[in-house]
């Protein structure tokens, strides 16, 4: 089993939290609810919490615990591990 930073553990925790709390949200009746159109061109709360969901899960799939790659190499060898 890999070894994680407290951190990672930390980051990771806190994002598949939010996940759940949005999704709870994102059950609710927000038919009355609407985004103000300054803001964005999407009326829709649901499409916005539908969305932050999808992002904020892909964030928690593809956290690394490791330093970020620096050479091209490096980003080579990371590439051909997927």
């Amino acid at each position: 089993m890999e070894q994680h930073s407290d951190t990672f553990l930390t980051v990771q925790m806190t994002l598949k939290e939010i996940v759940k709390k949005l999704s709870e949200l994102s059950k609710e009746d927000l038919t009355n609810i609407h985004v103000n159109q300054e803001w964005s061109w999407i009326p829709y709360v649901k499409d916005h919490l539908d969305f932050l969901i999808e992002q904020t899960d892909g964030i928690a799939i593809a956290l690394r615990d490791a330093p970020p790659p620096v050479t091209l190499e490096d980003v080579a060898r990371l590439v051909e591990k997927r």
